[in-house]
């Protein structure tokens, strides 16, 4: 029985995202579910491409964090706010739902936000497994990849 490249990478794309979900979950990084649901990888010619369809504005930034410097849209922080089930504490001097915004905000705008790195943890993995079945070309151009994403950490 031959094997296609296509069919590798499928099969390697399955258990990376995986790998990826299990990252994610042990992270413990849901909040509404959509990066963990919808992950998914699929071989286009001789690529995997490896997304979350509806997460791709925020997949990035789960993996690879945040500058500080700027905020998040108001309206996501606002759904995400609203989803963690978070609340105003009188104790901590923050009263009101506006404040608790107000709060978050200034702290993703002074410190940005820690990425949890769950690609390259999971693509680090299966690094020798791809280099055996694939070959060394994906073997280097993983690396080279890996050297990027250390780039931007």
């Amino acid at each position: 029985m031959a094997f296609t490249i296509e069919d590798v990478l499928n099969e390697l794309g399955k258990r990376i995202v995986t790998e990826m979900k299990s990252e994610l979950r042990s992270k413990k990084k849901r909040a509404s579910g959509t990066l963990i649901d919808n992950l998914q990888a699929k071989a286009d010619g001789k690529q995997l491409i490896i997304k979350s369809p509806g997460a791709e504005k925020y997949q990035s930034v789960v993996d690879l964090g945040r500058r500080p410097g700027k905020g998040v849209p108001p309206d996501n922080l606002r759904k995400w706010i609203s989803i963690k089930g978070l609340r105003p504490n009188k104790a901590r001097n923050v009263k009101t739902e506006r404040d608790l915004y107000f709060v978050i905000q200034r702290k993703i705008k002074n410190e940005g936000i820690q990425g949890i790195g769950y690609s390259t943890a999971s693509l680090q993995k299966f690094g020798p497994i791809i280099g055996q079945a694939v070959g060394l070309k994906y073997q280097e151009e993983l690396a080279r990849i890996m050297k990027q994403l250390k780039q931007f950490i």
